[in-house]
C-alpha cells in the first residue's frame, strides 16, 4: 500500500495539474475575448430628407419608425444614435464584434424596405451607406431656436369665403416655399388675396406665433444584445 507521504504527492500534484488546466483555460477565454473585442466595427449611416419639416416631426415621422424597424433585425449593433433636424433625419449604427459591414448593410436595407409604407410621400428615399473604418458619429449642438407658427383664424376665413387648404395654399404662394415652416418670423403684412378689391393680409386672418424649440433630436442607445434597441428620448 502506497506510504501516507506517497499518497500526500499524488493528491498535491492533481491539485497542480487541475490549477494549471483552469488557469489555461480562463488564459484562452480572456485572450480570446481580447482578440473579439479588438476585432474592428462596421459603422453605418441612413440619410432621409424631408424639405420643410421641423425637427420634431421629422423624429417622430421618419426617425421613429426606422429605429422600430432597426430594432426588429438580427444582427448585433452596439451602438445607435438618430440625428433629426430642419428637413432631414440622419442614423448612424456601429456593429458588434464580428459582424461585417456586409451583413450591416443588409440588415438596415431589411429594415428601410419594410419601413417605406410609413414614411411620408414627399420625403426622399433613404439613402444606406457604409462609412470608413475609423469613422466616429458627429457630435452636434443642441440649441433652442425661434420659429414662427401660423394659425388661422377658421370663422374670420368663412367670411371670407376662403377655406383652411385655400389660406394654406395662398401663403404658400406668397412666401414662395412652405408655409412658413422653419422660418423664424412670418410678416403679418404679408397679401394672401383680394376681396371686393380690399388686400386680404395674413394678419386679417390669423395669427403668428413664435415657438421656441430644439434644432435638433437626438435619440442615442448602446447595446450588446442581439438585436439593435431603439433608442428612448
Amino acid at each position: 500500500m502506497p506510504s501516507a507521504r506517497t499518497s500526500s504527492r499524488l493528491i498535491w500534484l492533481f491539485l497542480v495539474i487541475v490549477a494549471v488546466l483552469v488557469a489555461a483555460t480562463v488564459a484562452a477565454v480572456v485572450v480570446a475575448s481580447v482578440a473579439l473585442a479588438q476585432r474592428p466595427t462596421a459603422l453605418a449611416k441612413i440619410v432621409v430628407v424631408w424639405s420643410g419639416a421641423s425637427p420634431q416631426e421629422v423624429d417622430q415621422v421618419v426617425s421613429h419608425p426606422l429605429l422600430t424597424s432597426l430594432s426588429d433585425q438580427q444582427v448585433t449593433v452596439t451602438e445607435v444614435s438618430s440625428i433629426s433636424g430642419e428637413g432631414e433625419c440622419t442614423i448612424y449604427l456601429r456593429s458588434g464584434a464580428g459582424v461585417s459591414g456586409a451583413q450591416l448593410l443588409a440588415a438596415i436595407r431589411q429594415a428601410v424596405e419594410n419601413t417605406l409604407p410609413q414614411l411620408p410621400a414627399d420625403a426622399d428615399p433613404p439613402r444606406v451607406s457604409l462609412l470608413p473604418s475609423g469613422a466616429g458619429i458627429p457630435v452636434v449642438k443642441v440649441e433652442q431656436v425661434a420659429r414662427a407658427r401660423v394659425v388661422f383664424d377658421r370663422q374670420r376665413l368663412d367670411e371670407l369665403g376662403i377655406s383652411l387648404s385655400d389660406a394654406a395654399r395662398l401663403l404658400e404662394t406668397a412666401l414662395g416655399d412652405d408655409s412658413g415652416k422653419g422660418r423664424e418670423t412670418v410678416s403679418p403684412d404679408i397679401v394672401l388675396t383680394h376681396r371686393q378689391g380690399v388686400a386680404v393680409k395674413l394678419s386679417d386672418v390669423a395669427a403668428i406665433h413664435t415657438d421656441r424649440t430644439p434644432n435638433y433630436v437626438i435619440r442615442r442607445a448602446k447595446s450588446a444584445h442581439r438585436k439593435a434597441q431603439t433608442p428612448r428620448n
